[in-house]
């Protein structure tokens, strides 16, 4: 620090510098006695440190990003501070651990979500579509609730496309804005995935009807929750590039959150939220589906069984309980983990949709079939279609 102090009195009319001092690198600037704006400092993959300016070339490849808000640099200028330094020193870990993939395995997980999410945004605007357009009658309050699911998904989808684009861009604020769509758009769909198992739970004990403005309720929940976590991160200066690293070096820019510890409060905190509710809800209702015994039994037996796996299917896609992969896989398992995720999420949009022909097609040809019900308990067996 002393150092650092004696290099700032010989700056003279420069008002930075960089620091080398074998393998450690920084760089030092002065704080501006007035007006004092924000400072963005980079390190690249070489643990080269760089002050960038607002127009700064997104092209860099750098594995940091260290933003220090204008705030802190006036309160610096008020407790007579006079420079501001960042400094890499190697071997310091983080928390946690960025880890590098595999460019094998990175090329083989883009290409399948880009299929995944191209198909998923196709047939999810398809169901949109017959929903608007073709939709016969009016709709049950667990259809309003899947549809926008459904709204949620494709904007995530969408957003997921677009963002790399947006990235290179090479401007910030378009980058922030892309960052934070995504991560409302991600939010939005947990927070409908939580909507979709109370819908359920309430149906198993026949409730909807008791609740005053039931669907207001769950609309001003589903979209307004997500919307708080976003400002509030907006307003913290948390959304920025990020950079995903290779084994070979190569790398991949997106929008997305810099800070790994804020990402992981955030994002895996709000969805084990989300998991641990849908879950009891799954296994709840499983147990009913599974504990009903059919009056026919050697008559419908196979059928029963086949109704019975395609229902529990469908709630493993409605509640999201597949996102845990991508959120509670670590150690050896987190690369086949990372597949099994791509591929399960980024086609839950097209699984979706068969789901919601399949169950729309059942419930307008079956004249047994029960009201509005999200899980219907039938003499064979327990019907979870959103449209009976």
């Amino acid at each position: 620090m002393n150092d650092i102090t004696a290099l700032v009195e010989m700056l003279g009319n420069y008002t930075s510098a960089e620091i080398s001092s074998g393998d450690i690198k920084g760089v030092i600037t002065k704080l501006a006695e007035k007006e004092q704006g924000s400072i963005s400092v980079s390190v690249t993959t070489k643990n080269e440190v760089k002050i960038l300016d607002e127009n700064y070339d997104s092209e860099t490849k750098y594995s940091k990003l260290v933003r220090i808000p204008k705030e802190a640099s006036r309160m610096a200028v008020k407790r007579n501070g006079s420079f501001a330094a960042v400094v890499v020193f190697p071997g310091v870990r983080q928390s946690p651990v960025r880890q590098n993939i595999s460019a094998s395995d990175f090329r083989a997980l883009t290409y399948i979500t880009s299929v995944g999410c191209g198909m998923s945004l196709f047939f999810l605007a398809v169901a949109l579509f017959m929903h608007c357009l073709i939709r016969k009658g009016k709709a049950s309050d667990a259809t309003k609730i899947l549809i926008n699911l459904f709204v949620a998904m494709f904007t995530l989808n969408l957003s997921f496309l677009v963002n790399e684009s947006v990235a290179n861009l090479r401007i910030f604020g378009a980058c922030v804005a892309m960052a934070a769509t995504m991560h409302y758009t991600m939010l939005a769909t947990f927070t409908w995935f939580f909507m979709e198992a109370i819908h359920l739970y309430f149906n198993l004990w026949k409730l909807p009807a008791e609740i005053k403005h039931y669907l207001t309720k769950v609309y001003v929940a589903g979209w307004g929750t997500p919307a708080v976590v976003v400002t509030g991160l907006l307003a913290s200066q948390n959304y920025g590039y990020v950079v995903i690293q290779t084994d070979n070096g190569s790398s991949s820019k997106m929008c997305w959150i810099p800070d790994a510890a804020v990402h992981q409060g955030v994002n895996i905190g709000y969805y084990a939220i989300v998991f641990l509710f849908t879950f009891a809800v799954f296994i709840t209702t499983v147990r009913q589906i599974v504990t009903i015994k059919p009056k026919e039994e050697k008559a419908q037996n196979v059928s029963s069984i086949k109704a019975n796996s395609l229902s529990i299917i469908g709630l493993v896609l409605l509640l999201g309980i597949t996102w845990a992969f991508a959120f509670f896989s670590y150690g050896p398992l987190l690369v086949p983990s990372y597949y099994i995720f791509t591929i399960l999420n980024s086609f839950q949009g097209f699984f979706l949709f068969i789901y919601y022909y399949n169950s729309r097609k059942r419930a307008t040809g079956d004249s047994n079939a029960a009201g509005s019900s999200g899980s219907t308990a039938t003499s064979n067996t327990v019907r979870t279609s959103p449209y009976q």
